[in-house]
């Protein structure tokens, strides 16, 4: 999978989550992630919260922002998630 294509994935799972996730939060549904999708998100949080990114893409100054945005919202939605499933 591309860089490209990891963070478009991740930009769309953060706007999902933006959506519905306050049932996850709240415990009235659970968030099941493959351990592909989590080593994915485990990638991506490494790679941006220790600024490690910016220079393998060539984008803009805004999207690399829009992406450091949704990835630092999925990591600080996972910390809050009161459970997690892992499925193969």
């Amino acid at each position: 999978m591309s860089l490209e294509s990891k963070y478009a994935h991740a930009s769309r799972f953060a706007q999902f989550l933006r959506t519905n996730g306050h049932k996850v939060i709240d415990g009235s549904c659970k968030l099941s992630l493959t351990t592909s999708a989590l080593c994915l998100l485990n990638t991506l949080f490494v790679e941006v919260l220790n600024k490690e990114w910016p220079g393998l893409l060539n984008i803009s100054a805004s999207d690399a922002e829009n992406i450091t945005t949704d990835i630092k919202y999925l990591y600080d939605f996972m910390k809050r998630s009161p459970s997690l499933k892992v499925s193969i």
